[in-house]
């Protein structure tokens, strides 16, 4: 069922961004909830998703899948995990997607240069003509303290806009690991003997890169890897998750929430972790001593 009611309060939220002189608290872990309809420049309709669902902004049309974001020291990572219709109607085809990027604010604009991306952007003409470093990607936004709508306008005043809940914080009441680490290497680990170490080129548009933010008590995870078939064909598209964490002594507990792919959600998993200065190891290894060992520089906190 489709809800459509007025955007939540938003008489007072553009009266309120109108009277804050100071940032706000955009930093933090973020659910998309539902999409907004502007006409004449203000908004005038609010569609809510029913739970762990998105609507099709043209059809209407509701399918199984959930968009989370975080902003924190500069980085963001936002996914997609839904699932689309097979060949006989039902939802069983992974449909997940990704950006991370870098990003800076004002206190009504957002700004975003995106660093690597999901696979099935690759085919969109605006990812084949991007540059290193430049302003990907920019919206206003609206700030209500738990949540924030970002909305582009066309030149006759309507448009649409994406509405989101806060629901985990950043830097308010820090871990350790709070703060965004990016992929160094990895050392490969065989019958609990150390081996080789491997570094791959993870430059801009390379196919390659991973890069963990950290909130209070949840993770992102963007990675992508150029792992190709017998004919060359790149069979990896990447992959993002989010994940509750706590760290107990030595190591790292999670509770996958949800994949781009919607496969392993409430997972639960542990993993030995060491931190050195700026240095991060997570120990991907069995219980037989195979696996390899990833080390990440912190890129801020």
């Amino acid at each position: 069922m489709r809800f459509i009611i007025t955007v939540f309060s938003i008489a007072l939220i553009f009266s309120c961004a109108e009277q804050k002189n100071t940032l706000p608290t955009l930093e933090g872990v973020w659910k998309r909830i539902g999409q907004v309809k502007f006409e004449n420049s203000m908004p005038i309709d609010t569609i809510f998703y029913p739970k762990d669902s998105i609507t099709n902004t043209r059809t209407g049309k509701n399918s199984p899948g959930t968009r989370y974001k975080i902003y924190g020291g500069g980085h963001s990572i936002w996914f997609t995990g839904a699932l689309k219709k097979d060949s006989l109607g039902l939802f069983s085809i992974p449909n997940g997607n990704f950006g991370k990027t870098t990003f800076s604010f004002t206190k009504d604009s957002i700004f975003e240069s995106f660093n690597f991306w999901h696979d099935r952007n690759d085919g969109n003409s605006w990812v084949k003509n991007m540059k290193d470093g430049e302003i990907h990607y920019k919206a206003k936004y609206i700030f209500d303290g738990n949540r924030y709508l970002q909305y582009g306008l066309r030149k006759d005043g309507t448009g649409g806009g994406e509405l989101y809940e806060r629901i985990g914080d950043y830097n308010i009441n820090p871990t350790k690991l709070t703060g965004n680490w990016k992929r160094d290497y990895h050392v490969s680990v065989s019958n609990k003997k150390i081996g080789d170490t491997t570094r791959r080129d993870e430059s801009f548009k390379s196919g390659n890169a991973a890069f963990l933010s950290f909130a209070d008590n949840k993770r992102f995870v963007a990675y992508n890897i150029k792992y190709l078939d017998s004919l060359g064909n790149d069979i990896f598209p990447g992959r993002a998750l989010l994940s509750d964490y706590e760290i107990r002594g030595d190591s790292l507990f999670e509770k996958i929430i949800l994949r781009t792919d919607l496969k392993f959600t409430n997972t639960e998993r542990v993993r030995k972790i060491d931190i050195s200065g700026d240095v991060l190891k997570i120990f991907n290894i069995n219980a037989e001593g195979n696996g390899r060992i990833v080390h990440f520089n912190r890129q801020s906190k």
